[in-house]
């Protein structure tokens, strides 16, 4: 039952039910409140957690690119050296295809010098016997 009035003791109070309707949403308010702030505090947390994991991530991903590099600056040196020698091969190789290819002219020469001299000490021959028999006769 409701308390009566203060001004007039024979009545009800008619602001004691609005008061208690009052009463009521404001506790309901309060559990609300209470159940957001729960709601928050989970929600924050996964926030984290999340944020959390994507550092982690971050970090790993961060070492593998590191590694990655730290991988192919060792593959450009192998490369640079595996080219330094190659060249020097394929130099070897020419060399040795240029004296491949220098035999049979220098073979020639050496034929064409041998029959020069021939060919001059034949030429000398038939002077010196043409000089030579003539003194005789």
């Amino acid at each position: 039952m409701p308390p009566n009035c203060i001004k007039d003791s024979a009545q009800e109070c008619i602001g004691y039910a609005e008061a208690q309707i009052l009463k009521h949403q404001i506790e309901e308010l309060v559990k609300k409140q209470e159940a957001d702030r729960e709601n928050n505090r989970k929600d924050h947390k996964e926030f984290y957690e999340r944020l959390e994991f994507g550092e982690k991530a971050q970090a790993v991903t961060q070492n593998q690119l590191a590694q990655i590099l730290d991988d192919t600056s060792e593959i450009k040196t192998d490369l640079k050296d595996s080219r330094k020698e190659l060249t020097t091969a394929i130099e070897k190789q020419n060399q040795a295809i240029t004296d491949l290819q220098m035999k049979p002219a220098h073979k020639w020469d050496m034929l064409g010098k041998e029959v020069l001299k021939l060919v001059i000490a034949l030429v000398f021959g038939i002077v010196a016997a043409a000089i030579g028999l003539g003194a005789f006769k």
